[in-house]
């Protein structure tokens, strides 16, 4: 059982990570109009940030012992934006969109 980081609103993606934990939950959906961290709260996590972020991030999951599973996106516009974003879901480890 896993939970959508969106029902965590208005916090962000590190917060609702530490909180699905707390929850004895181990998957999430990631929720594409969330921000990163309270130490970055302007910086969205999305298929836009930076690799860095990613990894960040990822490493915060792993650390948690979280896995993000699925993540949410309404749809890519072009060919080239829906490529990153299963550029974005591979980097997470999410195993479908």
């Amino acid at each position: 059982m896993g939970i959508q980081t969106g029902s965590f609103h208005p916090r962000t993606f590190y917060e609702a990570i530490d909180k699905t934990k707390a929850l004895g939950l181990r998957y999430v959906e990631s929720h594409p109009w969330q921000m990163l961290s309270p130490d970055q709260p302007s910086q969205p996590f999305d298929y836009t940030s930076p690799a860095a972020v990613l990894e960040a991030a990822k490493a915060k999951l792993d650390q948690a012992g979280v896995m993000m599973a699925t993540c949410f996106f309404l749809s890519g516009k072009t060919e080239a934006e829906l490529r990153k974003i299963f550029v974005f879901a591979k980097a997470m480890g999410s195993r479908c969109l």
